[in-house]
């Protein structure tokens, strides 16, 4: 009766847990609102669902762990974010890490190349867009590498570490896991693909120093 349909003060409740990672927290809260889509606005469902999208098939402290078998509905809710925000390209870029995670790598290569797309007519990236894009580079490239697609992988691995080196080197952004990975698969492409050994060490280099 105080808040009507969107519950702003729960929601940013919630959105308060998620940045602590609360997920005990944030899974009481989850309840409160799925499955009515109009109980969170959609920057929310998108934040909420890729954030449990990380949980469900990421590490979890021991004291957590048991929290991992209560990540329900969690398609539901990615299908939600899509649906509410298709230009965000952190609700494809979600879509299709679960769809890797289950084996639909078709369905993961489609949301995968709109996911880059709707990164790159963002007109101003956050930090975490950045690592996102670059990682959605890498898994695209992955997809086009393992159907033996070099020339498409080359190029997308290529995209994304442009990306990295240009804001590398405008703001000093530092490589996570994910770009190490990133440059480990173009030193793939060039050592066991193109035989370029120079070229291959480099990448491999570049993987090392970026963890």
């Amino acid at each position: 009766n105080l808040y009507g349909a969107t519950d702003l003060y729960r929601s940013r409740m919630m959105r308060y847990f998620i940045r602590t990672d609360k997920l005990k927290n944030v899974l009481e809260l989850k309840n409160t609102f799925f499955p009515k889509e109009k109980s969170l606005v959609p920057e929310d469902w998108v934040e909420l669902s890729g954030y449990l999208l990380e949980k469900l098939y990421g590490d979890l402290t021991r004291a957590e762990e048991y929290l991992r078998s209560q990540i329900e509905d969690l398609r539901s809710m990615l299908e939600i974010s899509v649906r509410l925000a298709p230009e965000n390209p952190a609700s494809r870029y979600n879509y299709a890490k679960y769809f890797l995670e289950n084996g639909n790598f078709e369905n993961s290569k489609q949301e995968l190349k709109l996911s880059i797309e709707c990164f790159e007519k963002l007109q101003k990236l956050s930090k975490k867009d950045i690592y996102r894009q670059i990682d959605a580079c890498r898994l695209l490239g992955e997809r086009y590498a393992s159907t033996r697609e070099y020339l498409k992988a080359q190029e997308t691995y290529t995209k994304g570490i442009t990306l990295f080196q240009n804001e590398n080197q405008k703001n000093g952004f530092s490589g996570d896991k994910n770009t190490g990975m990133l440059y480990a698969d173009m030193g793939n492409l060039e050592y066991f693909i193109s035989g370029d050994m120079d070229a291959a060490l480099k990448n491999y280099e570049m993987a090392v120093k970026n963890k």
